[in-house]
């Protein structure tokens, strides 16, 4: 866990990218400005836990930095911004249409520590969008196809894996654990249990929904700002 300091808006706005890739989005941002540019420095905007100001960073090896190489020349992440990433930790809750791809987009930049729980079997059909998974892969857990295609991507992120369902029995205990809160799951239930262990742990949450060619993205629980409840308090009628 720890007082994490990353760059939310940055998280956010990747986690919209890939939804664009996606579809068409309709998206809904309260508490952050909409401006066509956008600063990624490292700035302090995050606090979960220990401040990571407050001890000394991981350094970079000498394998991750030309790996890193273009982060490092920027001038708004440079080799601190770096360090930073590699003491964040992400929770990424279920690894389809929409965690596949932000798994791979943080494990590639960096995130030092990434977690992913979904008690779900990698079946032919997923194969179109949930592209963390492969041929291969088909028959197997999905937390253990995405384990393997991040530690291939990149070798220098730790993956924590829970086979097993995201419930109000292991909510907290698994939350608790990380810096930032992802949700990628297809279900009101489930987005409304994330969304109350969230605030119960204090964590912000990166939430992202799609359905067909429309599609809804937000960060909620941050800085004392709405959470999802605030934003939906009851779940639409089925159907």
């Amino acid at each position: 866990g720890g007082h994490a300091r990353m760059n939310m808006k940055a998280l956010a706005h990747v986690f919209i990218f890939l939804l664009h890739i996606h579809c068409y989005c309709s998206f809904i941002l309260p508490g952050i400005k909409s401006t066509s540019t956008f600063s990624y420095a490292p700035k302090a905007v995050v606090k979960a836990g220990n401040d990571l100001d407050a001890k000394p960073l991981p350094v970079l090896t000498n394998e991750e930095i030309p790996r890193y190489a273009r982060h490092l020349i920027l001038p708004d992440c440079g080799v601190e911004g770096q360090r930073k990433l590699k003491a964040s930790s992400v929770l990424c809750i279920g690894t389809g249409g929409l965690g596949s791809p932000l798994l791979l987009y943080l494990a590639a930049a960096g995130i030092g520590r990434l977690g992913i729980i979904d008690d779900d079997i990698v079946d032919e059909s997923n194969l179109q969008r949930q592209i963390i998974h492969g041929t291969s892969q088909v028959g197997k857990p999905k937390v253990q196809s995405a384990s393997a295609r991040i530690n291939e991507i990149n070798p220098h992120v730790k993956v924590e894996s829970y086979k097993e369902k995201f419930t109000s029995a292991n909510a907290m205990k698994v939350v608790e654990d990380y810096d930032i809160v992802v949700d990628g799951s297809d279900n009101f239930p489930t987005k409304y249990l994330v969304n109350d262990a969230c605030v119960l742990a204090g964590k912000p949450l990166v939430y992202g929904a799609i359905l067909a060619f429309e599609g809804q993205a937000s960060v909620f629980n941050y800085e004392g700002g709405p959470n999802y409840r605030d934003f939906l308090p009851d779940p639409p009628a089925p159907g």
